[in-house]
C-alpha cells in the first residue's frame, strides 16, 4: 500500500496552516522587541502618504453628537500596532512622548536620547545657520537616538508667521499668508501653495506643520487677523479643509488652531484674554472650519489659551476639561490635543510650570508644547507616582501620539 500523502491531505494541511499563519505571525511581532518594529523610512523628496486606516469620522459633527468609540486592534491594523508599542514603553519613555519640545540649540542629539521626547518644534533659528541637508541630516540623527522616533514639526503658515521660507536657501520667498492666497488665485492657488509646503518639509524630514490657522478674525485690529483666512466661517472653513486634504497627500500632517477659535481676541503672548461670546456663536462660526479640517483628516488640533467664559469661566482652555470634552463629543475629534505653547504668560504667569503641566495632561491634552521638558517630565513623574494623574490617562495620550506617528509613518 502506498504511505505517501494525497494530493487531497497535502491540500487541507496546506489549508490548515495558511489559517493559522496570521495567528502566529501576530504572536511573533508582539514577542519581538520594540525596535524590530522600523520600516525604513522614505527619502528625501519622495513623499510617504499618510496610512490609510488613519481616518476620524467623516460624518458633520454636531452638538448632540456621541463621542466616537476607538478602533480596536480587531478593526484596525494601524491600533494594533499602536498597542504594541504602547506596551513596549517604561514610563519614562511615555512621559518623554507628552512633550513637544523647542528644539533645543545645542544637544539636541543628546536630549533626543536622554528624554526621548515625542517631537520638536523648530523656529527660525533653528534654519538661520544650517543649510538644508545639514537641517535634515541632524533630524534624522536625533530620530536614531530614540526609541520612538520625534516629530518635527514648524509653523510655516505664511504671511506673517514663516520659519523655513524667509532665508533664501530653502525658498526664494517667503510662502504668502492665507488671506493673499484667496485673494490673488482662491483655492486652486491655495492648494498649490499647501503641496510645495508639504515639499518642503518632506524633504527636510519634517513631518508636521503647526497649521492651518482656523480662526475666524472681522477685526483688522484683531491679534490674528492677518493670519486668518478670512472673515467668515464659509471661507475659513474651505481654506482648512484644501490645506489639510492637499498637506496629507504630500505626507505631512496637519495641526487645526486655535481651538475653540480665537475670534478678535488679545494676544495670549503677554497676557490673558477673556472671550464672553456666547456658546452659540461658536456653533455657528468658530467650530465650523474645525469641523471642516477634522473632516478632511486632520490628525492634531491645538488648544489656545483664551478663557472662554461660556464653555469654563475659571481655566485657559488649554487647561479646561470642559473645553476638550467638547471637543472631543461634540467635535467627534479623536486625534491628538496639543497645547499652545506653556511659556506664554496667558498660563505662565504666576504659576509653577510643572503644574501647567499636570493640569493641561489631566484636562485632557496629549501633547505639551514646552521649552522647559526635564522640568515637566519631573513634575509628570510625581503626579504619576503620587495618583493624581491616573496610569489610563496617560496611556491614553501616548496611544494617540503612538497613533499620529504611525499614521505619518515614523513607526510600523
Amino acid at each position: 500500500m502506498n504511505n505517501l500523502p494525497t494530493f487531497s491531505h497535502i491540500l487541507r494541511r496546506s489549508l490548515v496552516f495558511a489559517a493559522l499563519f496570521p495567528a502566529l505571525l501576530f504572536l511573533v511581532r508582539s514577542a519581538s522587541s520594540a525596535e524590530a518594529l522600523f520600516l525604513p523610512r522614505a527619502g528625501r523628496g519622495q513623499p510617504l502618504p499618510l496610512a490609510a486606516g488613519f481616518a476620524f469620522t467623516r460624518e458633520r459633527p454636531s452638538a448632540f453628537a456621541e463621542a466616537p468609540e476607538p478602533p480596536t486592534p480587531e478593526q484596525n491594523p494601524l491600533e494594533q500596532r499602536a498597542r504594541l508599542w504602547l506596551e513596549s514603553l517604561s514610563t519614562r519613555r511615555k512621559i518623554g512622548q507628552l512633550l513637544l519640545v523647542r528644539f533645543p540649540e545645542e544637544d539636541a542629539e543628546d536630549l533626543s536620547q536622554e528624554l526621548e521626547p515625542g517631537g520638536f518644534v523648530l523656529f527660525a533659528r533653528d534654519f538661520a545657520s544650517r543649510s538644508p541637508d545639514e537641517l535634515a541630516d541632524l533630524l534624522e540623527r536625533c530620530r536614531r537616538r530614540s526609541l520612538v522616533p520625534p516629530l518635527a514639526s514648524v509653523d510655516e503658515e505664511g504671511g506673517t508667521v514663516v520659519r523655513i521660507s524667509v532665508f533664501p536657501p530653502y525658498r526664494t520667498q517667503r510662502f504668502l499668508s492665507p488671506r493673499a492666497l484667496l485673494r490673488q488665485g482662491g483655492l486652486e492657488l491655495v492648494r498649490r501653495d499647501a503641496a510645495e509646503k508639504a515639499a518642503l518639509l518632506h524633504s527636510l524630514g519634517i513631518q508636521v506643520n503647526l497649521g492651518p490657522v482656523c480662526d475666524v478674525a472681522d477685526q483688522e485690529s484683531a491679534f490674528l487677523y492677518n493670519r486668518t483666512a478670512g472673515d467668515d466661517a464659509e471661507t475659513v472653513s474651505a481654506y482648512v479643509r484644501a490645506v489639510v486634504e492637499t498637506s496629507m497627500e504630500g505626507g505631512v500632517g496637519c495641526v487645526l488652531k486655535h481651538f475653540p477659535g480665537y475670534g478678535n481676541n488679545a494676544d495670549t503672548h503677554v497676557g490673558s484674554a477673556t472671550d464672553n461670546r456666547p456658546l452659540q456663536d461658536f456653533e455657528q462660526c468658530d467650530f465650523l472650519p474645525f469641523a471642516a479640517g477634522i473632516e478632511a483628516g486632520a490628525g492634531a488640533v491645538m488648544v489656545s489659551h483664551n478663557i472662554v467664559s461660556c464653555m469654563d469661566p475659571s481655566e485657559p482652555a488649554s487647561l479646561s476639561k470642559p473645553v476638550h470634552d467638547l471637543l472631543r463629543e461634540s467635535l467627534r475629534f479623536s486625534g491628538v490635543c496639543i497645547t499652545d505653547d506653556l511659556a506664554m504668560a496667558a498660563v505662565a504667569k504666576g504659576r509653577d510650570p510643572g503644574e501647567v503641566a499636570v493640569l493641561a495632561l489631566l484636562a485632557g491634552n496629549d501633547l505639551l508644547c514646552t521649552d522647559r521638558p526635564q522640568e515637566l517630565a519631573v513634575a509628570l513623574e510625581e503626579a504619576l507616582e503620587s495618583g493624581r494623574i491616573p496610569e489610563e490617562r496617560l496611556d491614553e495620550a501616548v496611544l494617540r501620539v503612538l497613533r499620529w506617528k504611525l499614521a505619518l509613518g515614523l513607526l510600523t
